[in-house]
Formats: C-alpha cells, structure tokens, sequence
C-alpha cells in the first residue's frame, strides 16, 4: 500500500466524520513523519458503531465508513455489499 493510498484512506475517513486509528507499520510511521519501510496494508481501527456491515448500500449515508473507502478507490460498491 502506497503512502498516497494511505493518505486517501484516511482524508476519505476525516472527510466523512468518522473516528479510526492507526496502528501497525503505518501507525509507527505516523509517529515518526517518515516512512520507514513498504507496507502491504493498512491497520485501522474504527469504533464499534462504525463498523462496516452487511447489505451496505451505496446511497446508505449512514455507511459513511464504506463510503469512505469506495470513495478512495480502494473497494468498489459491489465488494462493500458483499
């Protein structure tokens, strides 16, 4: 997972309102501002209440956490309702 991957991730997460953290490989380079090594993924932590679920549909406002990730490119709509 690229650094901009990461960063779109995340802009899509604040954009939406919703709460996560960072943890990992990703967390630890967070901390340091600089990136330290290649990461395959991205550890994200969301409260429980925001937690992605089954039968999302993409016009659910309430599934602003799948919106989030369909909007950064990383799943498409059809994976979310999987």
């Amino acid at each position: 997972m690229s650094a901009a991957d990461a960063i779109s991730l995340t802009d899509g997460f604040d954009a939406a309102g919703i709460r996560y953290w960072i943890g990992g490989g990703w967390g630890v380079d967070a901390l340091l501002c600089s990136q330290t090594r290649d990461h395959d993924d991205l550890d994200i932590a969301v409260p429980a209440e925001q937690e992605a679920h089954r039968g999302y549909d993409s016009q659910d406002k309430d599934r602003a956490d799948l919106q989030a990730l369909v909007g950064a490119g990383l799943i498409k709509a059809s994976e979310a309702e999987a």
